[in-house]
């Protein structure tokens, strides 16, 4: 197996570990409607982090930058689309089986969405993969396209398996879940993700 493939995968693996916003809500789609869903959530989370990978590999300097210049827009608009979310899974309904009239297509796509939405305004993530790319001394543009498919396919792989590691845990809690606590548990990780949110917007203000 490819040695770059295999640090694309550690890369991956250790910039998606954390257990914010993103994976209260993974944790939450996984037991009120399955590990399936949990999994699409999860895949949102990856494809961004992906794509972050690929511009800090890219462009280090230049991204670093950009981040700096507007990273407070990046927060606010985050910060407002975490409230959003924490409040939409306080208000979500007690059901294990999901009997939701919207078609399993969209239901889906709004999981990929809207951790792929909370992913993409942390753009403080492309420091965590320029960060890992200088650590294990992988100059991109001494590597040809093949080379560097094989890395970004490893990083993808990677942060799937954090995530799939929380939809497995997440799915065995719902296993052992009595139908009644449910409801306290989505109002229990709403309420951590809505104040993750106004965590994110108070930093603006006071620099944390």
């Amino acid at each position: 197996m490819n040695l770059l493939f295999l640090q694309g995968v550690l890369i991956g693996f250790l910039a998606s570990v954390s257990f914010g916003p993103a994976a209260y809500i993974i944790i939450q789609k996984t037991i009120n409607v399955g590990k399936f869903r949990g999994t699409i959530a999860g895949l949102g989370v990856a494809s961004i982090d992906t794509i972050f990978a690929i511009i800090a590999a890219i462009s280090v300097s230049s991204s670093i930058n950009f981040i700096e210049s507007y990273q407070i827009y990046f927060r606010l608009v985050g910060g407002l689309i975490i409230i959003g979310i924490g409040i939409k899974i306080i208000l979500t309904k007690s059901s294990i089986n999901t009997h939701k009239h919207k078609s399993k297509l969209m239901a889906c796509s709004s999981d990929f969405i809207s951790t792929f939405l909370i992913a993409l305004f942390n753009p403080l993530t492309v420091l965590m993969y320029a960060l890992l790319l200088t650590t294990l001394n992988i100059i991109p543009k001494e590597r040809d396209f093949l080379q560097l498919f094989e890395l970004f396919v490893g990083v993808f792989i990677g942060t799937n398996l954090w995530w799939n590691l929380i939809v497995f845990s997440a799915n065995y809690i719902r296993s052992h879940l009595h139908f009644q606590r449910l409801q306290w548990l989505n109002k229990t990780i709403g309420s951590f993700v809505l104040l993750a949110g106004l965590f994110v917007l108070v930093s603006i203000f006071i620099k944390l």
